[in-house]
């Protein structure tokens, strides 16, 4: 289309009795048609990994903290981890790739596959069975992992594999800060969970957060 811009602006400026010159022919100009049948580029960030970053998901604590005494891990981040839509898309795509039979879930050893490439390899498979070891799911090996669990696995590695990969030069920028909203949230986690005997795999999630 630029080609086509161009070629017009020089015939303007030519004037009404000018014409296309040989090295100027039609059949070197782009048409219209291909320029239309063109396919749209796929968004950069839905190809590569995106950056570490703190504001692509937000943790959050319930406003009666009461209910985290009967609440398992996978519970807590499938209802209290806050993921981008940006983000989410993201690990839908990888999460499509390793779900080979299309059943909406995943066995383990495609959830270490979809979150090694989400990663682009830079977390470890000791790394991903401590991840998933938090979640203290029975009968690991045999469980189905649907997406939620699978987008919510993918951002708490995230955070906690995020300070291996800040430095003294970025950790200010505010993309390295995590969102106001989840700083208000555990800000004096101590107090807020006094007297509520929360139940400890969750809880150990928490402060590690």
């Amino acid at each position: 289309m630029k080609e086509l811009l161009d070629m017009e602006m020089r015939m303007r400026r030519r004037g009404p009795d000018s014409h296309i010159s040989d090295n100027e022919s039609l059949l070197d100009m782009p048409s219209i048609n291909d320029q239309l049948d063109r396919k749209p580029k796929m968004q950069p960030w839905l190809q590569g990994r995106l950056a570490f970053s703190k504001k692509t998901s937000r943790f959050e604590i319930p406003m009666d903290v009461r209910v985290l005494e009967r609440m398992t891990p996978v519970e807590y981040l499938t209802r209290y981890c806050i993921i981008s839509t940006r983000r989410l898309a993201f690990y839908r795509r990888h999460f499509n790739k390793v779900d080979k039979d299309n059943d909406l879930k995943i066995n383990r050893k495609e959830l270490e596959a979809g979150m090694r490439a989400v990663h682009v390899d830079s977390i470890t498979v000791e790394q991903i069975d401590k991840t998933v070891e938090m979640l203290e799911i029975n009968n690991e090996e045999t469980y189905k992992f649907n997406f939620k669990i699978f987008a919510a696995l993918c951002a708490l590695s995230e955070r906690l594999l995020y300070p291996q990969f800040v430095t003294e030069d970025t950790v200010h920028i505010a993309e390295h800060q995590k969102e106001k909203v989840e700083d208000a949230d555990f800000e004096a986690l101590d107090w807020k969970l006094d007297g509520c005997h929360v139940n400890p795999p969750v809880k150990k999630i928490l402060y590690m957060l």
